[in-house]
């Protein structure tokens, strides 16, 4: 009886439990996560994703000292989500819908964290749960016209920065004309490496920068018109220089550092708008 007591008390330790919790689920979906991880490794538009569970271990670890202290009560109306997650599973493995699988591990730690210790302790693991969601990698029939659309996007804003350049330019769908030359926008200068670890990080940044929802809402996803013009300068730029100083500046080194420099300024920009919200008080604001 002893030994039983003391293997219950030990059960009752919420870290235990979600040690317990994480592993079960990491076995059940382990195809899916390998699944995940090969698709992630293979494409540079996820390059990111291989960080996200390390920042959701921090944020996890960040909030423990709330956590030890918040009240477990668990919340019924949180089976609701528990069913629907249930038959969404059910759809992905008789669907035979990889996409829905891979959302669908994701959906059981929220139901389970709301279901089983409460809407206070969703609320403090809130922003972890929305940023691990950030390793999924977008469905194909999801992915494809987002990829398309911004690369006409960013087209169309290459097309300005070369015209204020005064070089003569035509653009036809994502292929820039120049005259002499033609340079088409494919996938992997679509922007979407930009979008997505963007809003990863926005979300981390209003996490410590900002208090009220509203706002951190607005900087979030305030990442996507950042990230889609600075990708459209940075075509712009490219077909710029590949024009007036060498054909090299498109591929190799210059490529892949042009990458780095247009992100850390589109973070850059993304800073300067939340201090720009500062200064916009609004009255429930604590």
């Amino acid at each position: 009886m002893k030994i039983i007591r003391k293997i219950s008390d030990y059960l009752k330790n919420v870290y235990i439990q979600i040690t317990i919790l994480a592993i079960l689920i990491i076995v059940i979906y382990y195809p899916t996560l390998i699944g995940i991880y090969k698709r992630v490794s293979k494409s540079g538009d996820y390059t990111y994703v291989l960080l996200i569970p390390f920042i959701v271990a921090y944020l996890v670890w960040d909030k423990r000292k709330e956590l030890a202290k918040t009240p477990i009560n668990p919340y019924w109306p949180g089976l609701v989500l528990i069913i629907f997650n249930f038959l969404f599973s059910i759809y992905g493995v008789l669907g035979s819908d990889i996409s829905a699988a891979r959302i669908s591990w994701w959906l059981w730690i929220w139901s389970i964290t709301l279901f089983c210790y409460g809407k206070d302790i969703f609320k403090i693991l809130f922003t972890p749960l929305i940023i691990l969601g950030f390793v999924i990698p977008l469905p194909q029939h999801i992915y494809a016209p987002i990829t398309m659309s911004l690369k006409l996007i960013s087209s169309k804003l290459a097309f300005f920065v070369i015209s204020l350049a005064g070089i003569p330019v035509h653009v036809e769908g994502n292929i820039i004309d120049l005259g002499n030359t033609q340079l088409h926008v494919i996938d992997a200068c679509s922007g979407l490496r930009y979008v997505l670890p963007l809003m990863a990080i926005a979300i981390l940044y209003v996490h410590y920068s900002q208090k009220h929802w509203f706002k951190k809402v607005i900087l979030v996803f305030s990442a996507l018109p950042i990230s889609m013009f600075m990708n459209g300068l940075r075509v712009g730029i490219i077909a710029i220089l590949y024009e007036r100083v060498s054909p090299k500046v498109i591929e190799g080194f210059y490529h892949e550092f042009s990458g780095w420099v247009i992100f850390v300024l589109s973070f850059g920009l993304l800073v300067c708008f939340d201090h720009i919200m500062k200064f916009l008080p609004l009255k429930d604001e604590q």
